[in-house]
């Protein structure tokens, strides 16, 4: 559920979802804010904000995980430790990840337009991106939440303006976002 609501949140990537680790969750309690801080396909960090639903569900993921862990290895690890992990305890792969969306997806009905016939992590970067533009976010704004070169979004036939396909009347469809 963490990662499903993290995807759908940021419209992470799911390299950079794969590449997380506990240091990039950073919670600031008088801000009342909680971000992820993730290395983008081009290299650079960047700070994505992410909502309290989602920050919760992380925590509960993570409290879940920290049972059977034995804090002094966790500890050696320091900063590598991956933030979410597969079933042998490594790093999640990201075909693991895709097959926990896939099985999600047909689990709830839902089904990908024109993604093919399973739901995927890039899916929800779509579906972030489509959200976004109907609740009139600045096309600017989602272009720096997903990554993509501010320069190159000004242009035609762009990153970001690709998304723009998937408005229609069957949009409305979509489960609200937490």
């Amino acid at each position: 559920r963490a990662i499903l609501m993290l995807l759908f949140d940021t419209g992470i990537r799911l390299r950079e979802l794969t590449q997380l680790n506990h240091p990039d969750l950073q919670h600031d309690p008088t801000q009342h804010t909680t971000s992820i801080h993730t290395t983008r396909k081009r290299g650079f960090r960047q700070r994505l904000p992410i909502s309290q639903p989602t920050h919760q569900a992380i925590k509960h993921y993570l409290a879940g995980i920290n049972k059977g862990t034995n804090p002094s290895r966790a500890k050696k690890r320091g900063t590598q430790a991956p933030l979410f992990l597969g079933p042998k305890h490594t790093r999640i792969h990201p075909s693991t990840i895709q097959k926990m969306v896939a099985i999600a997806g047909d689990r709830s009905g839902i089904r990908p337009l024109g993604d093919g016939p399973r739901l995927h992590p890039h899916t929800f970067r779509h579906s972030t991106a489509s959200y976004l533009i109907t609740q009139k976010a600045d096309i600017v704004h989602i272009s720096a939440l997903l990554g993509h070169d501010i320069k190159s979004t000004l242009g035609r036939g762009t990153a970001t303006t690709i998304y723009l396909h998937t408005i229609y009347e069957g949009l409305a469809q979509l489960p609200p976002r937490w």
